[in-house]
């Protein structure tokens, strides 16, 4: 197997993220912030607009688009009564992460508790309001925190920050007990810290480079693990007249169904995977609720 670049998948998920998220068109010069170089910009948006079938990679004037196929109205892209002031996704985004930031470091330095609005949890629940003590944090990749809860105050969990609408400093003192530690703390792939005497179970994905780009928006530190297959398996689908190009390949533990079971419920024809029988049974399982519960609140009869 060839080690994939990471700059390759990296590139391409921003744009297309950016792409998708503009409400107008981003100027060539805004792409070449993340794609310093014109014959690359060239080669990433070639391959965008070659790998994402259900997308339209829009080109006018004043610059790109990604649009859903169903959706897409040329009149709605250049109608002028709508101006909405350009805003890079990426910016906006990076800007509410450094806020965050600063108020979970200012939390951990007064030995203070953060206040969490708006979180969504892997469980897909409703959002939750949570009052917790800094453990530690790790702001590399996708930024977390290891954080305790007053309910809890000696089990250690951890909270993204890209899943939260905001974090802010209060007054009540840190609430966890002395002796809790990150020290010997062991995570699984997806984030999920194992209770003792825990093991990982080990499942290989191999996936479309679509598959790829939208599993490293969501994980990007699983970027490290992906792997380029020397010779790529190619299955014709003759329903939807499509080919599906598996080139590359991951080895990703996992404590809990629930996150890999939303990864392969999402991109379905786009994952293959290799495990041991009870993890495609709770996998089948897990696809097929899913998708009944998604039918039932989405068709609705009128």
């Amino acid at each position: 197997m060839q080690k994939t670049t990471q700059l390759e998948i990296a590139e391409v998920a921003q744009l297309v993220t950016i792409l998708k998220e503009a409400k107008k068109p981003i100027p060539r010069t805004e792409l070449l912030k993340i794609v310093n170089d014109e014959r690359r910009l060239t080669r990433r948006l070639d391959y965008i607009k070659e790998t994402f079938t259900n997308l339209y990679l829009i080109y006018v004037k004043e610059g790109y688009r990604l649009v859903n196929k169903r959706s897409y109205s040329y009149k709605a892209t250049t109608s002028k009564k709508n101006k909405p002031i350009l805003h890079i996704g990426a910016d906006i985004y990076s800007s509410i992460i450094a806020k965050f930031i600063a108020e979970i470091e200012y939390a951990k330095s007064k030995n203070r508790q953060l206040k969490i609005e708006g979180y969504k949890s892997v469980s897909g629940n409703s959002p939750k309001k949570y009052v917790v003590s800094v453990v530690d944090f790790d702001f590399t990749g996708d930024p977390f925190i290891y954080a305790t809860t007053d309910d809890e105050p000696n089990k250690i969990k951890t909270f993204k920050l890209s899943r939260a609408d905001n974090f802010t400093c209060i007054k009540h003192a840190v609430g966890f007990a002395k002796n809790v530690s990150i020290k010997n703390l062991q995570r699984d792939d997806f984030g999920f810290i194992l209770p003792e005497n825990t093991t990982c179970k080990v499942a290989t994905l191999l996936m479309t480079t679509y598959a790829v780009t939208m599993l490293v928006h969501d994980f990007p530190h699983l970027n490290e693990k992906i792997e380029k297959l020397s010779a790529p398996e190619i299955i014709k689908d003759k329903v939807n007249e499509t080919d599906y190009e598996y080139i590359y390949s991951i080895k990703i533990s996992y404590s809990n169904i629930k996150p890999l079971g939303r990864v392969v419920t999402g991109l379905l024809d786009h994952i293959k995977v290799y495990a041991e029988q009870s993890t495609l049974d709770e996998l089948s399982e897990f696809t097929r609720k899913t998708v009944i519960n998604s039918i039932a609140k989405n068709l609705i009869k009128v």
